[in-house]
């Protein structure tokens, strides 16, 4: 390996970011003839697209767990998944249209991840106590709304850089001294001599690095009498 690839180092960044979400509301009917249905019972609402995926909710009026509750499940419905797709899910049910709103708004946030087609995350929203004497259910009906953005992930290599540059590095040197310069250049030329010595010589340039170290420090107290230079702390 040449001295001129020993000092090439690479970078990459990885980003995350939310996408544009979407939203779909859902209002359900017959809220008490619903619940004469067995136990599990569920009923599936129509495809919609959000957030660059397709999507179903899926209404448990008496879900078999949380018996108390009335349930919702957001199911992927996306024909292909090549990676978990990652999302936060925030399901809230919504005021009717002229009616006042309610003084505390009922919702439910969540972050969830679906693996595959068919995937489905189950959402206990509400104690049906609850909803049948809140001013959420008029004339038999509710409305939730559910929102979704999804959170991608991606890895891009950034250009290849030199080991020296220092400020790609975050160890940028704010000295403008000759002294300074002399001295980063004497410590990159001993880094790139250890991997081809020997060990008794190695022993020798350790040595040696430090009695250079420390004569380069006890320069810097009789110019200046201050051990905080920033090049000190590479010392």
């Amino acid at each position: 390996m040449s001295s001129q690839e020993s000092d090439i180092v690479s970078a990459s960044t990885i980003s995350t970011t939310a996408t544009t979400g979407g939203c779909h509301l859902l209002k359900i009917a017959g809220y008490s003839q619903s619940k004469q249905l067995r136990n599990g019972a569920k009923l599936r609402s129509c495809e919609f697209e959000a957030a660059g995926c397709s999507w179903c909710i899926v209404y448990y009026p008496r879900p078999l767990k949380n018996t108390e509750y009335v349930a919702l499940a957001l199911k992927l419905t996306t024909e292909r998944v090549s990676q978990p797709i990652n999302a936060t899910v925030r399901l809230t049910l919504v005021p009717h249209h002229g009616k006042p709103a309610p003084a505390t708004p009922h919702y439910l946030s969540h972050r969830s991840s679906f693996d595959h087609t068919g995937d489905f995350w189950f959402y206990p929203l509400i104690t049906r106590e609850e909803l049948e004497s809140s001013e959420y259910l008029v004339d038999d009906c509710f409305s939730v709304r559910c929102d979704i953005h999804v959170i991608s992930t991606s890895a891009v290599a950034d250009e290849v850089v030199q080991a020296h540059d220092l400020e790609r590095m975050g160890l940028a040197c704010a000295c403008t001294d000759e002294l300074c310069t002399r001295r980063h250049a004497s410590s990159w030329a001993l880094e790139k001599e250890k991997p081809y010595a020997s060990a008794s010589t190695t022993s020798v340039q350790r040595r040696s690095a430090t009695s250079v170290q420390g004569r380069i420090k006890s320069i810097w107290f009789r110019l200046f009498g201050q051990s905080d230079h920033p090049c000190l702390l590479f010392l």
